[in-house]
């Protein structure tokens, strides 16, 4: 079986989640890092429920290989998984399949722990990537944005 969830960006927490022998291995990083070492081990079963309801979400999708935008910073995500006849590889990057919230909720069952807090999150996702404006606005208004500040900046007295 293979198991394997990435969600983060540069300037956000990354979380990493991999099965490996009957434990799922949760590694945490900031700035585009991940620790070397899972900083969480989970023992996973076939009684464990919510791995059960995770693993049926999983055969029932029928996700794309890949969401992407214009956008090149923000989140990123990656999904790899193999059981039973299931076969998914996908890639998204500040978009996200329509039932992705469902799936991050179902993963986040499974490795609650009382001990820490690993949750995985979608950082806050813009409305264009809600299907209320074109991200290539969304692209072409943080431009604007930034050019804003270059301008004010170029008015600064020179030294």
């Amino acid at each position: 079986m293979i198991f394997e969830f990435f969600i983060g960006g540069f300037f956000e927490n990354n979380r990493k989640v991999t099965y490996d022998n009957n434990r799922l291995l949760c590694y945490f990083g900031r700035y585009g890092l991940l620790s070397t070492e899972p900083t969480h081990i989970i023992p996973i079963d076939d009684t464990n429920a919510n791995w059960i309801k995770l693993l049926s979400f999983l055969e029932s999708i029928k996700w794309e290989s890949t969401y992407d935008t214009l956008i090149c910073d923000g989140t990123q995500w990656t999904l790899d998984a193999e059981f039973k006849g299931v076969n998914i590889h996908c890639y998204g990057s500040n978009a996200y399949p329509p039932d992705f919230k469902v799936f991050l909720k179902r993963l986040n069952k499974v490795i609650e722990h009382e001990e820490y807090d690993f949750e995985l999150t979608i950082s806050q996702v813009p409305k264009c990537f809600k299907g209320r404006r074109h991200p290539v606005m969304h692209f072409y208004a943080g431009f604007q944005h930034a050019f804003y500040h270059f301008q004010s900046i170029a008015r600064l007295p020179k030294l």
